[in-house]
């Protein structure tokens, strides 16, 4: 027979829960991220499971309502509300950078290789690692960051991101994302009394869904798509494993994902995660 695996989290939604009943929940983090904290908010979960609705929406590629928004467009409002909240006390830097990994590779969605062709995006690409600053903060080498002054103008560049990133039609979904998309806001609050400058981030994890091979009705590439998926949650599933157990060795660098959320799950982080099951 089975073993039967006992779970237990802080809060569960059901499907007829608002997306703004669920934000309302979660939205302290938005100003633990001004506060000088770094913020992951990720969804984790079986491909179709709602993840992406979670975060961003249904048809969040469109001018849906903000009633529809979901965790991610919702913290950006809320982060900008926080802001000129606090405009008299401290002066603000905003911005931003989008990413996706994709087959074990990083590629920048924010970047603009309209005027390139293949090659260039392709060496473009190549150029971005990830390192950690003298502080322990994770830092993507030469990707794009762009500076960011309302919600509105960072709402268009998630959602022209998004649109960038790796899909494919599926049995189970017409929109499966085959990579995992990583969004950050990076945050500088100086005090216009003292000078004294902190540092936050704020990031929002697309995991792509695990799936088994079989159920994808489709081979070559998908599959390989899906071992790599598989790997890297995988990877993750063993950092959290090993913080949670308090072990001295956290394996960030077995894998590129847990290499970009080291800051993220680890440390100092404020760190919540939205499992989604259907």
């Amino acid at each position: 027979p089975a073993k039967l695996v006992e779970f237990n989290f802080d809060k569960c939604f059901s499907p007829e829960t608002s997306q703004d009943q669920v934000f309302q929940d979660v939205k302290r983090l938005v100003q633990s991220s001004v506060d000088g904290y770094n913020v992951c908010i990720f969804a984790y979960g079986q491909k179709g499971s709602g993840k992406t609705f979670t975060l961003f929406g249904p048809n969040y590629l469109s001018e849906n309502h903000y009633q529809d928004n979901g965790i991610a467009l919702r913290s950006i409002h809320e982060l900008f509300r926080v802001m000129k909240r606090d405009a008299s006390r401290f002066e603000f830097q905003t911005s931003m950078y989008a990413l996706e990994i994709y087959q074990n590779e990083l590629f920048d969605l924010i970047l603009d290789t309209s005027g390139s062709d293949a090659t260039d995006k392709q060496k473009t690409h190549q150029t971005l690692s990830v390192h950690l600053d003298n502080n322990g903060v994770v830092f993507v080498e030469n990707i794009t960051l762009k500076s960011i002054s309302s919600p509105v103008e960072a709402i268009n560049t998630v959602k022209e991101a998004l649109n960038k990133r790796q899909t494919i039609e599926t049995t189970l979904s017409p929109n499966s994302s085959r990579s995992h998309f990583i969004l950050s806001f990076v945050l500088k609050a100086t005090s216009k009394s003292s000078g004294v400058t902190t540092s936050g981030k704020l990031t929002v994890v697309d995991l792509a869904g695990s799936e088994s091979a079989s159920k994808l009705d489709a081979g070559g590439t998908p599959i390989k798509e899906a071992k790599s998926i598989n790997k890297s949650l995988l990877a993750l599933g063993n950092v959290i494993q090993a913080l949670t157990t308090s072990e001295k060795h956290i394996p960030y660098r077995n894998n590129l994902l847990t290499q970009l959320m080291a800051d993220s799950v680890g440390g100092n982080a404020k760190t919540l995660m939205f499992v989604c099951v259907r």
